[in-house]
């Protein structure tokens, strides 16, 4: 099986292949050349555009480069992109239970997981949960994507492919409301002294008004049970969406304050700067990356290694 290293060192293997300082050097005939002399700010902007980043941020990022030779601008661009990546800390107290193993404090630790149809949203509750079962916590998933057909099916498949028990599946049969089914999944994990509960949620865009309120009613009876319910609110995110992504983070933050972001496919054709745009503006943190289908695929968000990639 392949590990979570070497699934992720094609997404960093592709990096390299969009690297933006390739780009640069297509501009340079000789690595040393003075940068004003060989390339005009718009032609700097255009690579970046390329590289995925919002063209509302790119000028703010040229507007620092003072250098003048290709090694200076390429120093000047990471040192930049990591101020902007560094505004927040890329962590959470459910992303260090599962990569650093640090034990959650919290009892009944409850997480609402959200995103479009396609994002990848099934794959990874299993492999958080996954995670979560190797590192001993006891945890029961609510099955509340009611709205797509097949979800719950989809969803249950993937939990007792990674060895979940189906009693801690809560996926009452039948056409249930799904805050019926958070709620009831919920008050199952309070009684039943469950250290985690995970709510998957409909992945449509919230502006189906209908889900946008029921995402939000989620939220609330979550909130009637416990107080700090819910503890978390994730946002799975397809790395290969582009721009597209901070439609989707406006749109959900709107309703439900999300506290972090997973960024999926990430072995497929991501640039990377979509990363950029959305911790600069919205300012949440990045807990996650994941590739693919395989459950051991997914890994801490690590600011330097993504840096170092992405401009070499």
């Amino acid at each position: 099986m392949k590990t979570a290293s070497f699934v992720l060192k094609s997404f960093y293997s592709k990096l390299k292949e969009f690297s933006i300082s390739n780009s640069l050097k297509t501009l340079f005939s000789n690595e040393n050349d003075d940068i004003r002399s060989k390339m005009l700010l718009s032609e700097l902007e255009r690579v970046l555009i390329e590289a995925d980043i919002s063209v509302h941020l790119v000028p703010r990022i040229t507007q620092q480069i003072k250098g003048n030779t290709f090694e200076s601008v390429k120093e000047e661009l990471k040192s930049s992109i990591t101020q902007i990546l560094n505004i927040v800390e890329h962590s959470s107290p459910l992303s260090k239970a599962l990569f650093d193993k640090i034990k959650l404090k919290e009892k009944h630790y409850s997480i609402l997981i959200c995103g479009v149809n396609g994002s990848g949203k099934s794959t990874t509750i299993a492999k958080i949960s996954n995670l979560l079962k190797l590192n001993e916590y006891k945890i029961i998933v609510a099955a509340a994507d009611t709205f797509r057909a097949a979800a719950t099916e989809q969803l249950e498949r993937m939990l007792l492919k990674v060895g979940i028990a189906s009693q801690d599946i809560f996926a009452p049969s039948g056409n249930c409301d799904p805050s019926s089914v958070c709620y009831q999944g919920f008050e199952e994990a309070i009684n039943k002294d469950y250290d985690i509960f995970i709510a998957d949620t409909a992945g449509r865009l919230p502006t189906n008004v209908d889900l946008a309120r029921q995402l939000e009613k989620m939220a609330k009876i979550m909130n009637k049970l416990h107080v700090n319910a819910p503890s978390e609110v994730i946002l799975v995110v397809d790395g290969t969406s582009g721009q597209n992504v901070l439609s989707q983070v406006s749109a959900f933050n709107e309703i439900v304050k999300i506290s972090g972001l997973i960024v999926t496919k990430l072995d497929n054709r991501a640039k990377g700067g979509t990363i950029i745009s959305v911790v600069d503006k919205y300012k949440i943190p990045v807990l996650a990356i994941c590739s693919g289908e395989n459950m051991s695929a997914i890994q801490k968000f690590d600011v330097k290694e993504f840096v170092d990639n992405m401009i070499q």
